[in-house]
């Protein structure tokens, strides 16, 4: 059975706001939420059916598109408050770049999210997310570690939940305060590793005890690990 991994991506940068679903919270006017859809995207809108009933019974609106067949009008996307880029499929196009840039210029919200690497299942693509990055001007910030041939996974053999050494136990005290971080008290983090060449835009890290092994078994970074 394939192990349900993935990994969010908080980039502060160009985050103006954070939905995060703790209790039933409604707003006058509801969160809109768009999700990006491709060809071979693993964590499609349909596994995550459970999450997005979810949000619609608090109040949010949530579409999709699919990349692969066509891009929303800039008119149509700038009608949604987030934008959600699950694993990506394939990768981005320039005329879907220029579209997510132009949303975001716009005052749009982005939510990245990754996926591990381990052993021959490369889920996560970070040149994919990467080459994106680069494109909006962030990639000087952050991006994902290695490539779509060669990602990782971040492990710990301390705190590690149920003998997984893949399922990190991350308490409060790996958190940076920040809007996206209150009110949580313990995540499960199965996550690959993120590089940050801008300390003050981390949101949380790994234990110390933790490392980021790649899908050759290498070992490349230990400690507090951006995820």
């Amino acid at each position: 059975m394939r192990r349900v991994t993935h990994m969010w991506l908080f980039l502060a940068l160009i985050l103006a706001g954070m939905l995060i679903v703790s209790a039933p919270v409604r707003t006058e006017d509801g969160v809109k939420i768009m999700f990006r859809n491709s060809a071979g995207q693993y964590y499609s809108t349909e596994r995550y059916a459970t999450l997005i009933n979810d949000l619609i019974n608090v109040g949010a609106e949530v579409s999709s598109y699919n990349a692969t067949a066509s891009l929303p009008s800039l008119d149509n996307l700038s009608q949604y408050d987030i934008l959600v880029i699950p694993n990506p499929g394939t990768e981005f196009d320039s005329d879907e770049m220029e579209l997510i840039k132009d949303y975001l210029e716009m005052g749009g919200n982005l939510l990245i999210m990754g996926d591990i690497q381990y052993d021959d299942r490369h889920y996560g693509k970070p040149d994919y997310l990467n080459a994106l990055l680069e494109y909006l001007g962030l990639a000087d910030k952050v991006k994902f570690w290695g490539t779509n041939d060669n990602g990782d996974e971040i492990k710990d053999d301390v705190s590690k939940i149920g003998g997984r050494s893949w399922q990190i136990d991350v308490s409060s005290q790996y958190f940076n305060p920040h809007i996206i971080s209150v009110g949580i008290e313990k995540v499960a983090v199965n996550s690959p590793s993120l590089v940050v060449s801008d300390p003050s835009i981390i949101v949380a890290t790994s234990p110390e005890t933790s490392y980021a092994e790649d899908t050759q078994g290498n070992v490349h970074a230990r400690g507090k690990i951006p995820w």
